[in-house]
Formats: structure tokens, C-alpha cells, sequence
């Protein structure tokens, strides 16, 4: 359902342990937007809520809400840290020819 990568998966694993004492894990949620592509929110998160589709990656548990599910289906997860950019990117083929950063204008 969703690839993530070697890198992003660390990077993913240091968010959650620089979150909150009771964190168990990461959530991530997309929204549809405008002609600027998706938008995609993450956040350290205590427990599951109702519905949500849990995947443990080597130890990282990721929480997906059930109307991002769908709008995640194939993406790949990657985390780039270099002198033009620092951050996670998603390829999404749910959104074919738009802007992947979420950003009117893509850097």
C-alpha cells in the first residue's frame, strides 16, 4: 500500500522519539486540493483511532485514517537531506502531474 524508505523510515523513527513520552507512532493523512496537489500532514500520535489502518514498519507504527487510505494507495515515502532541500517527499500516483510537495510552486 504505501513504500517507505530506508532513510525516510529513520528520519520517520527520530520524529517519534523527539515526540511526546506516550507516543506510539506516526500518523500520516493527505488531503486533495487544489491544481497545487495534494497536501500531507504528519504528526506523532498516542494511540489509534476508530477505523484507522496501522502498518508497522521495522518498529515504526504508522496510523492512516480511512479517507487518506485510498489517496495514499501506491505512494512512496522518501526523506532528502541535501544542500537544495530537507524533508520528506511523496511520490503519490493518485495525483499524476501535480506539484508532489503540496506547494503552489514546487522549489
Amino acid at each position: 500500500m504505501v513504500a517507505v524508505s530506508e532513510t525516510a523510515v529513520r528520519a520517520l523513527a527520530q520524529v517519534v522519539a523527539d515526540g511526546e513520552a506516550a507516543c506510539r507512532g506516526l500518523r500520516i493523512m493527505v488531503e486533495a486540493t487544489d491544481c497545487s496537489g495534494p497536501k500531507y500532514l504528519m504528526g506523532v500520535e498516542t494511540e489509534a483511532m476508530s477505523g484507522d489502518i496501522i502498518l508497522d514498519l521495522d518498529g515504526l507504527t504508522l496510523f492512516i485514517d480511512q479517507d487518506s487510505h485510498p489517496l495514499l494507495r501506491g505512494t512512496q515515502i522518501d526523506f532528502v537531506d541535501d544542500e537544495r532541500m530537507q524533508g520528506f517527499t511523496f511520490d503519490n500516483p493518485n495525483f499524476p502531474g501535480l506539484c508532489q510537495c503540496g506547494e503552489a510552486v514546487c522549489p
